[in-house]
């Protein structure tokens, strides 16, 4: 195997810090609860005599409502988009973890969270916070988790926070 076969087997099998679990296992619980809901669904619907119109609106949800119930498709579409972006999240980091103890310029990385009324108090609580590569926690923290990590840097006593791609084209 090569580099980044083995790099995406490791991925694969590595719990995803925002769920504690690997993805394969993530994916699966997903999918037997979403199996359920819509299970659930289908017999409230035959057992409380729902119309095709209202089977519907559960099912696909209220166009009519501009910030109504978005039914059980809806949900289960943001749910798997929290999944793919947070899984997304975790490969980043990881590689970008990997690129920086392998290149051994930064022997120090910084958390950046993006501070607003979203973020989460372990997101809040670990901003601007300096740790050891390889030996700190990596984002995502949580499921949708916005965190970065950077480079530390520290050049005459300046502190450089930067964006992953900004710091490999200095190099």
């Amino acid at each position: 195997l090569g580099g980044g076969a083995l790099f995406a087997e490791k991925l694969i099998k590595s719990p995803v810090t925002g769920f504690g679990q690997t993805l394969p296992a993530v994916l699966k619980k997903y999918n037997d609860i979403s199996n359920q809901r819509f299970e659930d669904l289908v017999l409230k619907a035959w057992s409380s005599g729902y119309t095709r119109d209202e089977i519907m609106k559960e099912i696909l949800g209220d166009p009519s409502v501009k910030q109504g119930k978005q039914g059980a498709i809806g949900t289960m579409r943001a749910q798997m988009n929290a999944i793919i972006d947070t899984a997304l999240g975790f490969a980043y980091e990881q590689a970008h973890a990997a690129a920086t103890s392998s290149s051994g310029v930064a022997k120090k990385y910084i958390w950046i969270s993006i501070m607003d009324g979203r973020t989460s108090a372990i997101c809040i609580e670990r901003n601007r916070k300096i740790y050891e590569v390889n030996k700190g926690p990596l984002p995502p923290a949580h499921a949708n988790c916005r965190s970065s990590t950077a480079p530390y840097i520290d050049d005459n006593g300046d502190v450089r926070a930067e964006s992953f791609e900004s710091w490999v084209s200095s190099l």
